[in-house]
């Protein structure tokens, strides 16, 4: 990159800094939507549930298949995942 914008700009000199990525521990489950499965991931803080997300891919898929709106699809994924026990807050013990 460095090369690039040397030869390309009039830039004589860049800055560059190292970061540091945090991030949550994560696992992930299927639940049944329409008869379909759905890729759940959870993330986890200190052993608890911070947020379960659909994978927006496989609801999008189901949407396309049935004519439902992803953002229904996504919605029912949530509460199938909630319906197994995977509520914010909650232990995880995955």
């Amino acid at each position: 990159l460095g090369e690039i914008i040397f030869h390309e700009t009039t830039s004589i000199g860049y800055r560059t800094y190292a970061v540091d990525k945090v991030s949550l521990d994560r696992f992930f489950t299927k639940v049944l939507v329409r008869d379909v499965e759905i890729q759940i991931k959870i993330s986890t803080l200190n052993n608890k549930i911070i947020q379960v997300s659909p994978e927006f891919e496989d609801a999008y898929l189901l949407a396309n298949m049935t004519g439902a709106p992803t953002r229904i699809i996504l919605e029912e994924a949530r509460m199938a995942a909630r319906s197994q026990g995977f509520i914010y807050g909650e232990e995880f013990s995955g």
